[in-house]
């Protein structure tokens, strides 16, 4: 049996009321729904994609630590694989906002820009109401990382 001192449990309880009340949020998308047993690391697929120029999708796996966010398993992957980068601004008020993928950045002017969609387990597309700062992957999600315009998606 192990055995945590006082301080230990103080810091355990104090990271674990953090991360239940952090300003990311919660409910549909975060990962609140799986059952599935407890592991160290959560497998995920990222698939990058391009709606503007309908160019080939490239697929890429990696993981996220157990209830670890989204961008966790971006900087692991792109320290793993070369031929996958990616580059954010820090906001102040909502964290980290996705800049560019592999070297395409969304472009105001041109009205472009990246949207995460994730495909869940059962099939279902969704658009999380988070980013990839707060986005709590399940097992197996697939995050799609869609280069598209205003345009198409008003």
């Amino acid at each position: 049996m192990a055995v945590y001192s006082t301080a230990s449990l103080m810091l355990l309880l104090l990271l674990v009321f953090l991360n239940v009340t952090s300003g990311c949020g919660g409910g549909h998308g975060q990962g609140s729904g799986n059952n599935a047993p407890v592991s160290s690391q959560t497998p995920i697929h990222i698939v990058v994609t391009n709606s503007v120029t309908s160019g080939p999708s490239k697929t890429y796996s990696t993981f996220v630590s157990f209830r670890g966010i989204l961008i966790g398993g971006m900087r692991r992957l792109q320290e793993a694989d070369n031929t996958f980068t990616f580059t954010y601004t820090e906001d102040p008020n909502y964290g980290p906002f996705l800049q560019s993928v592999n070297g395409l950045h969304g472009n105001f002017s041109q009205e472009t820009y990246w949207m995460l969609q994730v495909k869940l387990a059962n099939g279902t597309t969704i658009t999380p109401n988070v980013g990839i700062g707060c986005y709590i992957p399940n097992a197996n999600d697939e995050i799609i990382f869609k280069y598209t315009s205003y345009a198409s998606h008003p």
